[in-house]
């Protein structure tokens, strides 16, 4: 019964994460400093509930679901920078992303770590406990003011409608979590779909209200983010394992693993094509970059659903 609840809760749920996410950047004043904080940090990890919530009680099995959960945080930002960039090059809007603007190298360096873990097929959980790791630096890291921002960032304190609206807006992504991870026991395939629309949303958000260089920013770090945590709770779960005498202490036996990890082949070659996009855009040309935009926004949609559709199979 509880499950049936939660599935019926999905859709309500989604609906005032969104509303609450929309209003925060509506109140939310532009600057640098805020504009980071929101594509590096709060877009990512509220666009990343639903889809976590996916990955509880997994008994450190990635598979088919797993791998579709936190995969598709690249599906998202193939789709986001495939239409974002679209745009600019048919005029719809400036081009957001140029030559000279910096790659964030954790991007590349994410899809490269997702295919050898793919590889591998199956690692040690201490990969989740390391790439959980990574992941909680990386949110800290980008968290930093730069020295150009320190003066502004100590001068703009959030107001009370900002706060206010933020807490709601993940509030809302830890509940929408709760019911993903007890909707899977139904209808898995529908609740990483209705997951998967609302990190877009989220980061589609963004975009409209911002611009669409913030969205391909915020895109691209939920597509790092994302399998880092999603990993991290895999790592943890066999770690809780270890703690509550699951192995036998006279027998030290093999080290616990994180199984069937080849299903992040896909969300790893498309990272590192939207990196490869994001790469050269700048540089191409007319009918080339009109194909790459093109071609990067299909394979996201398609990407997913490969992913979703092996779910179901």
């Amino acid at each position: 019964m509880l499950p049936w609840i939660a599935l019926g809760l999905l859709v309500p749920v989604a609906l005032v994460l969104l509303m609450a996410w929309r209003r925060y950047l509506s109140v939310v004043p532009h600057g640098t400093a805020r504009d980071r904080m929101i594509s590096a940090v709060w877009a990512p990890l509220v666009a990343s509930g639903g889809l976590l919530g996916v990955m509880m009680g997994r008994d450190g099995t990635l598979g088919s679901e797993g791998a579709a959960a936190i995969g598709m945080g690249a599906m998202v930002a193939a789709v986001v920078v495939g239409c974002v960039l679209l745009s600019a090059v048919l005029r719809i809007q400036r081009d957001p992303w140029e030559a000279q603007d910096r790659l964030p190298l954790a991007w590349p360096v994410a899809g490269v770590l997702l295919v050898l873990v793919a590889s591998a097929g199956r690692v040690s959980h201490t990969v989740g406990l390391v790439a959980f790791a990574i992941g909680v630096v990386l949110i800290w890291a980008n968290s930093l003011p730069e020295p150009a921002e320190e003066g502004a960032s100590s001068a703009q304190q959030p107001s009370g409608a900002e706060s206010a609206w933020l807490t709601m807006a993940f509030a809302a992504a830890i509940l929408l979590g709760v019911c993903t991870a007890l909707a899977t026991e139904v209808l898995v395939a529908t609740v990483i779909m209705v997951a998967a629309l609302v990190a877009l949303a989220v980061v589609a958000t963004v975009g409209r209200c911002r611009d669409g260089q913030l969205a391909i920013r915020s895109a691209g770090w939920l597509a790092v983010i994302l399998p880092c945590l999603g990993l991290g709770l895999l790592g943890h779960d066999r770690l809780m394992l270890i703690m509550q005498g699951g192995r036998i202490p006279q027998l030290p036996g093999p080290p616990p693993r994180l199984h069937e990890t080849g299903g992040l082949l896909l969300p790893g070659l498309v990272l590192l094509a939207t990196t490869a996009v994001l790469a050269g855009h700048g540089r191409w040309r007319g009918s080339w970059r009109l194909a790459a935009c093109a071609g990067l926004g299909l394979a996201g949609v398609l990407g997913a659903g490969v992913m979703v559709a092996g779910v179901l199979g």
